[in-house]
């Protein structure tokens, strides 16, 4: 048996949206913006058709369209990634008190620590090659949290990625010296530190 009306309407739209993931992946933001929209199209209220609309409009540069979409989402699914996003469009639009309010909002879904906060914040800037926001952002959860060796590796990584490579170095170095709440993660942290550190060495 075929299926037929909403149920086929709604398996086709999460295939774009698989689809448009893909291109998006592959760097190809226009035609993954275009896939996500035909997804919208099929399915009106698909969530993650929304998510991947204003990540890659934000990729782009496009804040006043990635805002339009992004608060079209909080509507259908709240949940702290997309206020997270809306409060990373409002600042890069300048709209500082809006910003505010939204990660107020993000800070709710972790009790609110605003250290976590805020480095949820850098790192989604970090995957949007938002870097300048991510090292702000990253900065934050370090004034509140100085001691926390995976901040510091997250600072160590927008670094390589701003060519700064002699400070990406001093942030690797403090993660082998500082604890981390969570010990499978610090393990992980401390061996791609010693990696990170040996590479930059070979490369001065």
């Amino acid at each position: 048996m075929f299926l037929t009306g909403e149920k086929f309407k709604n398996i086709k739209s999460m295939c774009f949206v698989q689809y448009a993931k893909y291109l998006r992946n592959k760097k190809d933001i226009e035609d993954a913006i275009i896939y996500y929209k035909r997804a919208l199209n099929l399915n009106s209220d698909n969530y993650y058709a929304y998510w991947g609309v204003t990540v890659s409009l934000m990729e782009k540069g496009l804040f006043n369209e990635a805002i339009d979409t992004c608060n079209k989402a909080i509507s259908i699914k709240s949940n702290t990634r997309l206020f997270s996003l809306q409060s990373i469009i409002y600042k890069a639009l300048g709209e500082s008190g809006l910003a505010e309010e939204a990660f107020q909002k993000a800070c709710k879904y972790f009790d609110n620590k605003l250290d976590v906060a805020y480095d949820l914040l850098a790192r989604t800037c970090y995957h949007l090659n938002m870097h300048d926001a991510a090292e702000y952002y990253i900065k934050e959860s370090l004034a509140i949290n100085p001691n926390e060796a995976g901040i510091h590796y997250n600072l160590a990584c927008i670094y390589l990625k701003k060519h700064q490579n002699q400070l990406a170095e001093e942030e690797f170095k403090k993660v082998l010296q500082l604890p981390s709440i969570n010990q499978k993660e610090l393990k992980r942290f401390r061996e791609y530190s010693k990696k990170a550190i040996d590479k930059i060495r070979n490369n001065k």
